[in-house]
């Protein structure tokens, strides 16, 4: 994952059979639900999609460490993330 020059380093992508370094052809942002930091999401070309037709990613906070569930909606393409208690 790139980092931002502004902000740092601040999510990591985990998603099943891509690698963080998958070729991204654009952004988008959301503010982390435990510690407020900015969350930045490099969308991939292939996204995983949901039967309602959501990309759904899986990424780790580098701020608190919090695993985060993230749907981007087609229609308004805002990231919504969820934390993922353990």
């Amino acid at each position: 994952m790139k980092s931002c020059p502004e902000r740092g380093l601040i999510a990591t992508m985990a998603i099943e059979g891509h690698s963080a370094s998958v070729e991204a052809e654009r952004t988008v942002g959301a503010a982390c639900p435990k510690c407020g930091v900015r969350v930045v999401v490099h969308r991939i070309l292939n996204p995983n999609i949901d039967s309602s037709g959501f990309e759904n990613y899986f990424l780790k906070c580098n701020q608190c460490s919090v695993w985060l569930i993230g749907i981007i909606d087609p229609f308004d393409e805002i990231l919504l993330l969820t934390a993922v208690e353990a």
